[in-house]
């Protein structure tokens, strides 16, 4: 798998082009964020060379240090880590010095800029991610503030499932947070990807399965290494583009296909 310097090689040039289009989730932009508040930014599904799609989420420490996770998935996740500094109208430079496994001979940088509430590095566009708060958890594990369907949001009939859904931050006991992502294949297998900022990813796998009411249960077996001794199933109610748990919430996210890249460089067809 490549390094960052390098993904813009999986991807057609076109693609710059088309970044601009991908639908936007609201954030604010990156000169907006709390200095002394994590910045989370996950970028929208692209095509990968050697997996069904891939995604990156680049994590922004108040302490200046920075991690990048890229998630190839089927694949597995890549952490590295490095520092980060801010440059004029939000931009921003990553340096990666290494992954879990190594040093890097040289740093690799990676320079964002803000457009439209999103950061992008020419290819790739980066939503903010919305952190839940401790205190907003125990209001909702409470059930004061429990993220249920709102009324009149619409519960989607079975078959109306997307492939990738991406969580908030969420409080972790020993991590600066929790951002999950969420993998649905049509085969009925699904993969977890849960993102424990600043301790690593753990990728988990198994099945999944919609009933007549657009319920989602989805059953993990076991990691990428071994089988658990007990399955652990998870069911989420289909909410407009949202998977729902509870006080845990999944947000559908967007995805740019072959054929998108196709149409942006290509519009005629």
């Amino acid at each position: 798998m490549k390094l960052p310097l390098f993904l813009a090689a999986l991807l057609v040039l076109g693609l710059a082009l088309f970044g601009a289009a991908t639908p936007a989730l609201a954030a604010p932009a990156a000169q907006d964020a709390p200095a002394d508040t994590t910045q989370v930014w996950m970028s929208d599904v692209y095509p990968a060379a050697d997996a069904p799609g891939m995604l990156q989420m680049v994590a922004l420490y108040p302490n200046n240090a920075a991690e990048v996770v890229s998630i190839y998935l089927t694949k597995g996740a890549i952490v590295e880590s490095g520092t980060w500094e801010a440059g004029d109208d939000g931009a921003v430079t990553v340096t990666l010095t290494g992954n879990a496994e190594r040093e890097y001979d040289e740093p690799v940088s990676m320079s964002f800029t803000s457009e439209d509430g999103m950061l992008s590095d020419g290819v790739f566009s980066y939503h903010l991610l919305d952190e839940v708060t401790p205190e907003e958890m125990d209001a909702m594990t409470s059930g004061e503030g429990e993220a249920t369907a709102a009324e009149g949001a619409e519960t989607h009939a079975m078959g109306d499932i997307g492939r990738v859904w991406v969580s908030n931050v969420y409080p972790a006991a020993d991590a600066s947070g929790l951002v999950t992502v969420l993998a649905l294949y049509e085969n009925g297998n699904m993969e977890q990807t849960s993102i424990y900022l600043g301790k690593g990813a753990t990728t988990e796998v198994g099945t999944w399965e919609e009933d007549a009411d657009g319920a989602v249960a989805v059953t993990i077996t076991g990691t990428t290494d071994k089988e658990y001794d007990e399955p652990q199933t998870t069911t989420y109610q289909h909410v407009d583009d949202t998977l729902v748990d509870g006080a845990f919430v999944l947000t559908l996210w967007p995805e740019v296909t072959p054929d998108d890249m196709m149409a942006a460089t290509d519009p005629s067809g």
